[in-house]
């Protein structure tokens, strides 16, 4: 898979990698299958494997990460939004500060 975004291949190793550390959201106590988490998409391949992971786990809600904070708050409260990820080196201010307005716990993780 070539991930675009970033102009390199994404290799198995890393895709696993991912899986197995931050993208397991056990280890940040989300076991549920009904907790919705959002996110800023991450472009590229990145996306894909961030939104399969997260749905395999329990409910994701993508978030644009050029939203406004308006419009990120609109849809916390929406889609009862219960966690927020945001990816180092993916920009995401308008979430982080959405969520902090609302209270909701944020998680950084890395790709």
């Amino acid at each position: 898979m070539y991930d675009h975004a970033v102009a390199k291949p994404l290799k198995y190793r890393e895709l696993l990698r991912f899986i197995r550390t931050s993208g397991d959201l056990r280890q940040l106590g989300i076991c549920t299958t009904d907790t919705v988490v959002g996110y800023p998409t991450p472009p590229g391949a990145a996306g894909a494997v961030t939104l399969l992971t997260i749905m395999a786990q329990c409910v994701a809600a993508p978030l644009d990460p050029n939203a406004s904070v308006a419009d990120v708050v609109d849809a916390i409260k929406q889609l009862h939004i219960a966690h927020i990820f945001v990816f180092e080196g993916i920009p995401s201010s308008a979430v982080v500060d959405a969520a902090s307005q609302v209270a909701i716990p944020i998680h950084t993780l890395r790709l």
